[in-house]
């Protein structure tokens, strides 16, 4: 959040392979999901960002730091992980128009699907985007299964590919 206006969204940047300067710029996004603010500052300032598909490979431990747009580093940066591959990205390039109705409300990536499926149950029906497409866990869009023919036999189908 900026200390001087708790209800300004702040653009935040990612770095992998050294700080900004030295690593490359792997992606952007806005803090402004609601979550628990501790009692710091009011406002929505979360965030979720997921690296694009191919920037770090399967098994391989990097490091991630975050930058809001005035240049500061984020508290907590860097972060580490190990790369993982996409195994699906085939499958949801060829079946994504089957999340138009999402857009509404959601920016409905690859990186948003992943994200998503990995939350909840680990299953094909238990994870959070089959639940939430299906009208399950308050859900203000409502059940788009019923809505859109084929939805959730294809968010099924995507988790079983990605992680089965």
């Amino acid at each position: 959040y900026d200390e001087d206006d708790f209800t300004r969204v702040l653009n935040l940047s990612f770095f992998v392979g050294g700080i900004k300067g030295v690593g490359t710029e792997v992606g952007k996004t806005l803090a402004k999901m609601p979550g628990p603010n501790d009692g710091i500052a009011s406002g929505d300032h979360h965030f979720l960002f997921s690296l694009p598909p191919g920037v770090v490979p399967a098994g391989q431990r990097f490091q991630i730091w975050a930058y809001d747009e005035k240049g500061n580093i984020l508290a907590g940066s860097p972060r580490s992980y190990t790369g993982f591959t996409p195994m699906s990205l085939d499958f949801f390039e060829s079946n994504k128009s089957l999340l138009n109705t999402c857009q509404g409300c959601h920016s409905p990536t690859f990186a948003f699907g992943l994200t998503n499926m990995r939350l909840g149950r680990s299953s094909p029906t238990g994870n959070l985007l089959y639940q939430k497409a299906s009208g399950g866990r308050n859900h203000s869009g409502g059940n788009q299964c019923q809505r859109v023919n084929g939805l959730c036999e294809f968010i099924a189908e995507w988790y079983e590919i990605e992680f089965d």
